[in-house]
């Protein structure tokens, strides 16, 4: 569910189901769809994603990278006012990480256009930069996480008041928890973080569960 610091207090809570396939040990493919409630009615939301990914041994840590495509829509524009990544639009990126045992450390960067709204006369892009650090024991896993967006260009939306670059539109951060219990192949996630603009903070907190097949 996302909270908003001004307004109704509530902005919404989306309900996703997610789909996740690898087809190979270092390609990955996901499918993921959902509804929005909010304040904005009921939005409708899809993404599909494909991933590649590569890892080196090395005496201390094992080394990976990888590189990444993906689209989504959505039916309204979501976080007035605009200029953080919510799925939509086309893009990708790459990730390289570095994996203690114990220890994961992790650097993003993806280059998504249309991340607003799609336009054939006036849409936006995004470049999204992000970090990660997680914990690990056994079958648990605490991870923290940021990320800055970068905005490029406005859309034809009224209330956009976007005027052509900010290289700090906005950012992301929050804690990740992961459990997986021993005797069983599902996964738990709780998950809490916030959105902030200058003027403007979403919090969200977050539950789901993954079963592996």
């Amino acid at each position: 569910a996302f909270f908003e610091n001004s307004g109704s207090y509530f902005y919404g809570a989306p309900l996703r189901l997610s789909f996740v396939h690898s087809f190979f040990d270092f390609f990955e493919f996901s499918l993921r769809g959902g509804v929005f409630p909010g304040f904005q009615g009921v939005c409708p939301f899809v993404s599909t994603a494909f991933k590649i990914t590569f890892q080196k041994k090395i005496p201390a840590f094992n080394f990976n990278w990888g590189f990444f495509a993906r689209c989504g829509y959505s039916k309204v524009p979501q976080f007035f006012p605009y200029g953080s990544d919510f799925g939509n639009g086309v893009g990708g990126g790459g990730v390289v990480g570095f994996d203690f045992g114990k220890i994961y450390f992790g650097l993003s960067s993806e280059y998504v256009y249309g991340s607003t709204v799609f336009s054939s006369s006036q849409t936006d892009s995004l470049w999204k930069n992000g970090a990660t650090l997680q914990l690990k024991k056994n079958n648990l896993a605490l991870g923290i996480y940021g990320a800055i967006n970068s905005s490029f260009g406005y859309t034809e939306l009224k209330d956009d008041l976007r005027t052509g670059t900010d290289f700090f539109r906005s950012v992301e951060a929050g804690l990740d928890f992961v459990i997986k219990p021993s005797f069983s192949d599902v996964f738990f996630n709780l998950k809490a973080g916030g959105i902030l603009f200058e003027d403007k903070i979403y919090m969200n907190v977050e539950a789901a569960f993954s079963l592996l097949y």
